[in-house]
């Protein structure tokens, strides 16, 4: 436990200042307490089952990594581990789980979810909608859009990209009310845009 301790401690000092607030317990927080949940390997099937939908970074030995992995938590940190790395890696989760900023909606993992329900996107849609929000407003070039769903450019002809679009679209609409709804429009020349 002293250990346990002293690595909080020594955490919540270099995060001081930065982009994260740290508070340690050692009782599980109430689901919406906290925006992420980092805890030791041996505890990740009771925390990810806590969390309700939270995500979970667990810590350990590198022999507990797969053991994590299959109970849920959403990345590893293998000891010996720093606190400049738990920054990295939390906000890397966070983004990754962000909300995709308009009314209700929010992207986890590949979980789109909204008041009227939740989809299970593709990880190619996942990719395609992340990278949308994350230049919402702008239009996102069909190559860029074609590197990001399947890390090649786009074959001459080829529809992928639209299909994956339309396909968000109706996922989109499926969890959320219309007015509510982020709307991925075609720029005509240019690609996709999240407005």
């Amino acid at each position: 436990m002293a250990a346990g301790r002293l690595l909080s401690e020594r955490t919540r000092a270099s995060l001081a200042g930065g982009p994260f607030t740290l508070r340690c317990s050692d009782e599980p927080l109430a689901a919406g307490e906290a925006d992420l949940w980092v805890v030791p390997a041996a505890l990740a099937v009771e925390a990810v089952a806590a969390a309700r939908g939270t995500p979970v970074i667990a810590h350990g030995p590198p022999g507990l990594l797969r053991a994590a992995f299959l109970a849920g938590a959403v990345d590893y940190l293998r000891e010996p581990w720093t606190p400049g790395e738990l920054v990295e890696r939390a906000a890397a989760v966070l983004t990754r789980t962000a909300a995709i900023g308009c009314g209700s909606v929010r992207l986890e993992g590949t979980r789109l979810s909204g008041p009227r329900g939740s989809a299970e996107l593709t990880g190619h849609q996942a990719a395609a909608l992340r990278l949308l929000a994350s230049r919402r407003g702008t239009p996102v070039d069909r190559a860029a859009l074609a590197w990001a769903v399947t890390g090649r450019p786009p074959a001459r002809g080829s529809r992928s990209v639209d299909m994956h679009v339309s396909a968000l679209r109706a996922k989109l609409a499926r969890v959320a009310p219309a007015g509510d709804s982020p709307r991925i429009w075609a720029v005509r020349g240019r690609g996709y845009q999240l407005g």
